[in-house]
């Protein structure tokens, strides 16, 4: 038997048959122009049109579900609740819903607030606007939305720790791969423990390169000679026999390092005129 729905004093009860509204009528509980809805209906009308539609429509063996302009007004149980995709994903989760309300978080400074808001109530807006199949098609819906959501701002969540610790990274490693800081001569470590005099001008500069006047004399000992000038802040070390000529693979008589505030920055290399 088909059932009707009754908009009373802002809230909707039912549903009722056709004959219980009809004894509401009769013993004056009901106004023939009070608002009701029966499904088939795209808006509300009156208790008076319904029931005249009901009884010009064929009965039906089981009850309707009550859908579309019913269910923006019914709250079941499952509606309510937060929502991570309206306050995730606002902008887009409001164009998706039809929650025009939500067009306000494109306003810079606004938007925030709004997601906020739309996080509490967007579900119930939701539900209210109508077009859902059932509960279970709206709850599968709105699930979707705040897994979608979750799994946006985790991908860029794991993209910026990435990010962090590629930056970290390359400070730490300089733009030639070298430390910024090298291990003390003295440590035992692979690249120490290859260190043999001379070395090929390429090898000895990014081994010494950066380093302290303390760490390069404590890997080749003191120089033969040296100038300092406090007032530039800079030093100069000359060696002998430590490092070899490209292509000839010959001792250089001289290996010149210039240190700048304490630390190597530059190389020179001469041979003796004989």
């Amino acid at each position: 038997m088909s059932n009707l729905l009754i908009l009373h004093g802002g809230r909707t009860i039912g549903p009722y048959t056709p004959e219980e509204t009809r004894n509401y009528l009769d013993n004056g509980h009901l106004a023939a122009t009070t608002p009701a809805w029966t499904e088939g209906l795209t808006d509300w009308s009156t208790v008076a049109a319904v029931l005249a539609l009901l009884r010009d429509r064929p009965a039906s063996r089981t009850a309707p579900e009550f859908t579309d302009v019913a269910q923006r007004h019914l709250l079941p149980d499952g509606v309510r609740g937060f929502s991570w995709g309206a306050l995730l994903f606002a902008p887009i989760w409001t164009l998706g819903n039809r929650v025009w309300i939500g067009l306000l978080t494109y306003i810079p400074g606004l938007g925030i607030l709004v997601a906020l808001w739309l996080g509490f109530n967007g579900r119930e807006l939701a539900w209210r606007q109508g077009g859902w199949r059932d509960l279970a098609h709206f709850q599968k819906v709105q699930r979707r939305w705040t897994q979608f959501a979750l799994a946006i701002y985790g991908v860029l969540a794991l993209l910026i720790v990435v990010l962090t610790l590629y930056g970290r990274g390359h400070v730490q490693t300089g733009a030639a791969g070298t430390p910024a800081r090298p291990a003390e001569p003295g440590r035992n470590t692979e690249k120490e423990e290859r260190l043999s005099l001379p070395l090929k001008h390429s090898d000895f500069e990014r081994v010494f390169k950066n380093r302290t006047i303390a760490e390069v004399r404590s890997a080749l000992g003191a120089p033969v000679y040296e100038r300092e000038d406090k007032a530039k802040g800079t030093l100069v070390s000359v060696y002998r026999k430590i490092t070899l000529q490209p292509g000839t693979n010959v001792p250089d008589d001289i290996a010149m390092i210039l240190f700048m505030n304490g630390r190597a920055v530059s190389f020179q290399y001469m041979q003796e005129k004989r």
